[in-house]
């Protein structure tokens, strides 16, 4: 599901006297500005707001969730590879985020702190689309 989608479904869980679509314009432009603006970034460029019980037609929470369009996931691992030993060792850490740039530039900013096997990835509607650990390479001058 795209954030438009996402907009229409949040609004239609709603119930009639539990949501004020004209204040929600007013101060977000739409209710997708709304969503951009309140929702936060998770796993795979997943975006979840949930919807309390008692303002839905249901009667309980309701989450809504939607993918973004593009997003990238940065990871990486603290120790090298032949110096990892325990499963807490071989479990990466990683963080995901919409912005090109930015995740470039954390990835360039995690090699720089020592850290190992850094790789971005990017992201469309969820799913693997591209590695760029190529941006990410040194090229001598």
């Amino acid at each position: 599901m795209n954030v438009q989608e996402a907009a229409k479904q949040f609004v239609e869980a709603h119930k009639p006297n539990k949501i004020d679509v004209d204040y929600i314009e007013s101060g977000y432009g739409s209710v997708k500005g709304y969503l951009e603006s309140e929702a936060h970034m998770g796993d795979m460029g997943e975006y979840q707001l949930e919807v309390r019980g008692m303002d839905t037609k249901s009667g309980n929470p309701e989450v809504i969730s939607w993918y973004a369009d593009e997003a990238f996931q940065i990871a990486w691992y603290d120790l090298p590879h032949a110096e990892r030993k325990t499963r807490e060792d071989h479990t990466c850490e990683y963080m995901f985020d919409p912005d090109f740039d930015w995740s470039i530039d954390f990835a360039k900013e995690q090699i720089e702190n020592g850290k190992h096997d850094v790789s971005v990835f990017s992201l469309k509607d969820g799913a693997y689309e591209e590695d760029l650990r190529s941006y990410l390479e040194v090229h001598a001058s």
